[in-house]
C-alpha cells in the first residue's frame, strides 16, 4: 500500500491512526533499504528448484538499496496501541526511525508542526467494531476529512477502508482507488490530494 501511495515522493510520512505502527514500521524499513522479510527463511529454499547462489545474489542486491532520509510520524489516542507500536518497531530494528507519540487524530498537524506536505497513510476505523452506530462512524469521516482539508491541505493520503462512502462523507476526491480482500472482507485503499 505504500507503494500505491508513491512513498518515495515524500520527505514525511504520517500515521494520526497508527494502531500497531505497521504503516509506520514498513515505511521506515523500505526507506533503510532493508527488503520486507530479509531477516527470516522462506519455505521456498526448501523447494527442489530452489538456487541458492541466485537467492544470495538477489538479497545481495536488495541490501545495497539507497537509504533514504524520511521523517516518520505516528500517533494513536491509545495508550496501549502506541506502546504496541514501540514494541513492533523495536522488534523490528526501527524504533529510533519513528516519532511516536500518543495523541488524537484531531490534533495532528493542527498547528503545521509536521510541515506543509507529506504523506499521510492509515487504516481508518471501519465496520461494527469500530463505532456502535454507523451514525457516529459517519461523524468521524465528516470531521476527520474537515480536519485534514484544515490542517493538511497540500498532503497527499492513502486510506484502507471497508466504507464505499468514506470519501464522499470525508469530502475528499480519490485520484485512484484499489479494491482487495483484507481478513474476509472488502476493502479500498484509496488515494489523493488534500484540497
Amino acid at each position: 500500500l505504500l507503494e500505491a501511495a508513491q512513498w518515495r515522493k515524500f520527505r514525511t510520512i504520517a500515521d494520526p491512526l497508527c494502531g500497531s505502527g505497521t504503516f509506520l514500521i514498513e515505511a521506515a524499513l523500505m526507506a533503510a533499504g532493508r527488503p520486507p522479510g530479509a531477516d527470516r527463511p522462506y519455505a521456498f529454499e526448501q523447494w527442489p528448484s530452489f538456487k541458492p547462489t541466485l537467492w544470495q545474489r538477489l538479497r545481495r542486491a536488495a541490501e545495497r538499496s539507497t537509504v533514504r532520509p524520511l521523517r516518520i510520524i505516528g500517533s494513536d489516542i491509545s495508550e496501549a496501541a502506541v506502546e504496541q507500536a514501540f514494541r513492533n518497531a523495536q522488534r523490528a530494528g526501527v524504533a529510533g526511525a519513528i516519532e511516536l507519540t500518543r495523541r488524537d487524530c484531531f490534533a495532528f498537524n493542527a498547528k503545521g508542526e509536521a510541515g506543509t506536505s507529506g504523506l499521510i497513510i492509515s487504516n481508518v476505523p471501519y465496520g461494527k467494531r469500530a463505532f456502535a452506530h454507523d451514525n457516529s462512524l459517519h461523524d468521524f469521516y465528516k470531521q476527520w476529512g474537515d480536519h485534514l482539508k484544515r490542517c493538511c491541505h497540500g498532503w497527499y493520503y492513502g486510506f484502507l477502508t471497508a466504507d464505499e462512502s468514506f470519501c464522499a462523507i470525508a469530502g475528499l476526491r480519490a485520484t485512484s482507488t484499489l479494491r482487495f480482500e483484507n481478513g474476509g472482507i472488502t476493502v479500498m485503499f484509496v488515494t489523493g490530494w488534500i484540497r
